[in-house]
């Protein structure tokens, strides 16, 4: 008679570990091989952005290659509302993911060819509301660079800033930090450190230096207040010991500004081909970005004639001087000057339509 030959319990047992952890791991594994997939390959980053642009209807991502691991390389990314939209082209990013462990966001280096914000919203006479903004996260970013950022507005010209260059950007919260920020605005060369809040009236304060065109001097400034009304100081004009202080308002249509100048102490002033001492000066400025007017009086010196005593009131506008009244004392003649100087940053000043009378009244 045969007798079936008993299976071990130590053998069954095994069997049944060996099931369970099957059952139990099986899913843990196929998920770490999935994440691992989709952050270190090309194809997992491809198909993040395919199930991100249908979940996102406002959100298009057209990647050019890479992974999310090793750094993407993006043909576009757009973002639509209904009264405005931005877009970035040809973006780099690199980025640390261990950095997500301590809830930040550690970008290497961001790199955008040209990134375009428009507003399509009809102008209102009501100023633009600021909306407050904190992130959920901290981000910071080594290298940022932007060779073009344009910004364009219904019924207004279009704004183009160049060549933006940032070193330890950071954003914490409701503030932005910046070590170092170069730009190119129309032509002028500017270098800003310092913050920004978005919060109220978006309260910063900068340290500026800029190379502008109309002096072809360096320039370093203070600037503090809010986005809304900025207070500026300029504290340093190379070679020039000027000292100016005002206020802008930036989001205002025109740009309106005013401002404060002052001499601290004589200096030279080259007009043509003739130079001059400035030994006394004081004006005061108001405007826009489309004309200026200038009341100024000072004392000016001269080899040939001494010191002459100017008082003025005139207009700027495109690089021209309408001298709406001027007064000097050469000598003994007083003499009261009208027409027009043509300035330019590539031409020495020139005079044209000037009319000269002599008065009897005294500076």
């Amino acid at each position: 008679m045969n007798t079936a030959t008993p299976v071990p319990k130590k053998s069954a047992l095994w069997r049944v570990f060996v099931v369970l952890m099957v059952v139990v791991f099986t899913p843990g594994l196929l998920l770490v091989g999935s994440v691992w997939w989709l952050g270190t390959s090309e194809q997992g980053s491809r198909w993040l952005a395919d199930h991100a642009n249908r979940l996102l209807p406002a959100l298009q991502l057209e990647i050019k290659s890479g992974s999310l691991a090793g750094g993407l390389q993006l043909h576009q990314v757009a973002w639509r509302e209904p009264d405005w939209s931005l877009r970035a082209l040809d973006v780099e990013l690199a980025w640390r993911p261990a950095c997500l462990l301590a809830t930040r966001l550690c970008l290497t280096a961001l790199k955008m060819e040209r990134l375009e914000v428009v507003s399509s919203a009809e102008p209102t006479d009501r100023p633009p509301e600021l909306p407050e903004f904190s992130s959920p996260v901290g981000v910071a970013v080594g290298v940022l660079e932007l060779k073009q950022l344009l910004v364009s507005t219904v019924g207004s010209e279009a704004l183009l800033i160049e060549g933006l260059k940032g070193r330890n950007v950071h954003l914490k919260d409701d503030r932005l930090a910046f070590k170092k920020l170069q730009l190119q605005l129309q032509g002028n060369q500017l270098e800003a450190r310092g913050d920004l809040r978005f919060v109220g009236e978006y309260p910063l304060s900068l340290a500026v230096s800029a190379t502008l065109q109309a002096l072809q001097q360096p320039v370093h400034a203070q600037l503090s207040g809010t986005v809304r009304e900025l207070r500026y100081e300029l504290t340093e004009i190379e070679g020039v010991p000027l000292r100016i202080v005002g206020t802008v308002a930036p989001l205002a249509d025109g740009l309106p500004l005013q401002a404060s100048a002052v001499a601290l102490q004589p200096f030279d002033w080259t007009l043509g081909d003739q130079l001059v001492t400035i030994k006394a000066l004081e004006a005061e400025i108001s405007g826009d970005n489309q004309a200026l007017n200038l009341d100024l009086q000072g004392l000016v010196s001269e080899s040939g004639l001494g010191d002459v005593p100017i008082a003025a009131v005139a207009r700027w506008r495109d690089g021209h001087i309408w001298l709406e009244r001027s007064e000097l004392q050469i000598r003994e003649y007083p003499l009261q000057v009208s027409g027009e100087v043509v300035w330019s940053a590539e031409q020495a000043p020139r005079l044209q339509n000037v009319e000269v009378i002599h008065t009897t009244t005294t500076l």
